[in-house]
């Protein structure tokens, strides 16, 4: 029998609240313990820390009490398999695989983070909602257990409480952990059966037909600037492994279709109250998964475990919840799909770092070097990333933000350069063209493939200013065509069994 959750109330971590503070314990652990949580989805500007019009992560929020914050934190793609293998491996999306979506996994020669924590000697366990970041994406190499929710892109709900078992009864005591824990409550089509009904509605009750039209299959995915588009056709495929799922050109055929003709009654404007209540299904699920997170970390507090152990929280992109047209996060490369929430907690944390926030640039690649740091160990070779384990321990804290360079890919083969003022956005065709780097150098700045953004300014990255400053657009595409030809790119691709060859054949999706 599988442990149920506690029951309901006050859930914020009595170990992270201020006013409460966890009584003293013995030093932390030597090698500490590691907590990763990956909330799946989570922009960073819809948590309460950021000044979110709702208090969505209360959760989030106490625990930064007894943590350190990186407010300026972001993912290397907008799609969770890519995101992931990143986050896993410490390199870019292109070096740890053909970046093809159809045929994309962590191959067998990749050097993962649960790898290198087992070659430490620790015990490792992942539980995760399954979906995109199922083993058979090669997700699961380095754990000793690999836990995935029986429904496809499943909640918290289902993986917090085989997580609290596997800490209760399932691991030895005296052997350090590394424990992944993962869920998509937040994720599109934002409609997890979460523990809140509507909590951020403006007392309106919810309109009966809309609530059900929301929960059609694909509704998000119809949505165009705001409109319903019920006559375009979604097809699904199959990626390499077998697994059927929407193809990310989806989106370059739903701006098409936006353009075109339509039959009477098949496409709609939604109104905006209908635009915001779809947005308040995603908080709600952004309250679900902080309080699912505070729920296990309540669970880890009362195993006497928290002094021993680092937390880190992060998320590996965010939504677009139609700031550029879409609700998806796939079809744009903007800070709404990439800015994601990261801190680390714990009892690990050294006291002067805690309740701060971090003034440098944190990505998805720092976390293996960073872990690897603080294990006083090596990263794996290639690994790109910079430790902030490291830069947390200088003496002296910068009162400055940097302007670390961020270096993203989109899944429908755009690139991104971002600093701490500018993003450059290239559209580039497709990660795997053979010519991506020249036409990234040769195409002409000002020829609709590129555009600026100053975000310091235009957050939401609405205003294209490329046109008024040019000479900055071309220093940062040398700079983005110059880590592009640096990359060490990939070559592998997940081999098909015959039995799924033929079956993609007769689908059509495979020549």
């Amino acid at each position: 029998m599988g442990r149920g959750l506690p029951a309901l109330g006050l859930l914020v971590l009595a170990a992270c609240s201020e006013d409460s503070p966890p009584p003293a314990g013995p030093a932390p652990a030597t090698p500490p313990n590691v907590v990763f949580i990956s909330i799946d989805g989570l922009r960073a500007d819809h948590t309460s820390r950021e000044g979110y019009r709702h208090d969505t992560t209360p959760t989030l929020t106490a625990l930064a009490a007894r943590g350190v914050t990186f407010r300026r934190a972001f993912s290397q793609a907008n799609e969770s398999l890519l995101s992931h293998a990143a986050l896993f491996t410490g390199r870019y999306t292109s070096e740890v695989a053909w970046p093809e979506f159809l045929e994309f996994e962590v191959p067998d020669d990749a050097t993962t983070l649960a790898e290198v924590m087992t070659a430490m000697g620790y015990e490792t366990a992942a539980f995760v909602g399954g979906g995109h970041i199922r083993g058979k994406f090669g997700f699961e190499q380095g754990f000793g257990t690999y836990f995935e929710s029986e429904k496809s892109f499943g909640s918290f709900h289902d993986s917090v409480p085989v997580a609290l078992d596997w800490l209760d009864a399932d691991r030895s005591v005296q052997t350090p952990f590394f424990l992944f824990l993962h869920g998509y409550d937040t994720h599109r089509p934002y409609l997890q059966k979460g523990i809140f009904a509507h909590p951020f509605s403006d007392g309106t009750p919810p309109d009966r037909a809309f609530e059900a039209l929301i929960r059609v299959h694909g509704f998000t995915d119809h949505v165009y600037q705001g409109a319903v588009h019920a006559d375009l056709e979604l097809e699904t495929v199959y990626h390499a492994s077998g697994t059927d799922l929407l193809p990310a050109t989806v989106y370059e055929r739903v701006a098409a279709h936006a353009a075109g003709p339509h039959e009477p009654g098949t496409t709609y404007a939604l109104s905006e109250w209908d635009l915001r209540h779809v947005v308040e299904h995603y908080d709600s699920g952004v309250l679900a998964a902080d309080t699912y997170v505070g729920l296990f970390l309540e669970g880890l507090y009362e195993a006497g475990l928290w002094e021993d152990t680092l937390v880190v929280i992060t998320s590996d992109h965010g939504e677009d919840l139609q700031d550029h047209g879409y609700y998806n996060h796939r079809p744009v490369l903007y800070d709404s799909t990439t800015r994601v929430p990261m801190l680390l907690a714990g009892g690990a944390v050294p006291a002067a770092w805690r309740g701060r926030e971090a003034p440098w640039t944190a990505q998805a690649i720092d976390l293996v070097p960073t872990l690897t740091d603080l294990l006083d160990t090596v990263p794996p070779a290639g690994t790109r990333g910079r430790s902030l384990w490291a830069l947390l321990e200088q003496d002296t804290w910068p009162t400055e933000p940097d302007d670390t360079r961020v270096f993203q890919e989109g899944v429908l083969g755009q690139s991104s350069v971002r600093t701490d003022r500018w993003r450059l956005v290239f559209d580039g065709d497709r990660l795997t063209r053979p010519d991506y780097v020249d036409l990234l150098r040769e195409a002409p700045l000002a020829g609709g493939r590129f555009s600026l953004f100053e975000v310091t300014r235009d957050p939401t990255e609405q205003a294209d200013v490329l046109g008024a400053h040019l000479e900055l657009a071309e220093g940062l595409r040398k700079e983005l065509a110059a880590w592009r030809a640096g990359l060490d790119l990939g070559t592998a691709r997940l081999v098909l069994d015959e039995e799924t060859l033929q079956e993609l054949r007769e689908r059509g999706y495979w020549k």
